[in-house]
Order: C-alpha cells, then sequence, then structure tokens
C-alpha cells in the first residue's frame, strides 16, 4: 500500500512533465528495461548454465535486479526536486511487470515440466 501511495504521488507530481514531454521517458525506460529484464534474462541464463536449483535460481533472479525504487523514489521527491524521482517510478513500473513476467513463466515451467 505504501508503495502505491508513493508511486502515485511520484506520477501525479511530474504529470505536467510526462504529459508534455513524454520522449524524456524514453531513454529511462530503455535504461530500466535493460537494468531489469535484460540482466534478469543473463542472471537465468548463467545460472541454468551452472545447473543452478529452481527456487535457488529464481532468488539470485530477484537478488541481481529487484532494487528499492519506492524509497529512492521517496528520498528523491523529498531532498531533490520532483523531476528526479521520476526514473524511480518508471523503473518501479517495469520492475511490476518483470515480477508478474516471472510469474507467468515459473507457472508455465511448471505446466510442461508436469506433462513431460
Amino acid at each position: 500500500m505504501v508503495f502505491f501511495l508513493i508511486i502515485y504521488t511520484i506520477i501525479g507530481v511530474n504529470r505536467q512533465l510526462i504529459v508534455g514531454n513524454p520522449a524524456l521517458i524514453i531513454p529511462v525506460a530503455t535504461t530500466a528495461f535493460l537494468s531489469i529484464f535484460v540482466l534478469g534474462y543473463l542472471i537465468d541464463t548463467a545460472g541454468r548454465l551452472f545447473r543452478v536449483g529452481s527456487k535457488t535460481l529464481i532468488s539470485l533472479t530477484l537478488l541481481g535486479t529487484l532494487k528499492n525504487y519506492g524509497l529512492s523514489g521517496g528520498l528523491a521527491l523529498v531532498f531533490f526536486n520532483r523531476e528526479a524521482s521520476l526514473p524511480s517510478a518508471v523503473c518501479s513500473i517495469f520492475l511490476i511487470f518483470f515480477i508478474i513476467w516471472m510469474d507467468y513463466r515459473q507457472k508455465r515451467h511448471r505446466t510442461i515440466s508436469g506433462s513431460l
């Protein structure tokens, strides 16, 4: 709940910036995608290459990709100007999609493994 409130506040105070100059979000979104999805894929691939157990691999992937974007956004909002908190909100959105994707992939993997 607190995470939602922080992200909602950050997006709300930066509404004019987001609507007025949406191209400003492209570099932040690209960096967020690379640092979450691509890094997660690389960690997952390396873990499978070294035959790490499934549960350990999930933990390693989350440890390597999860960052505390809610806290960094709140601190940026308090200590700096409101524009400084926008990258944390964008990264948080990508992080939520990454967690949903990992859950989907894990369920799909269980279904495929169970049918063999």
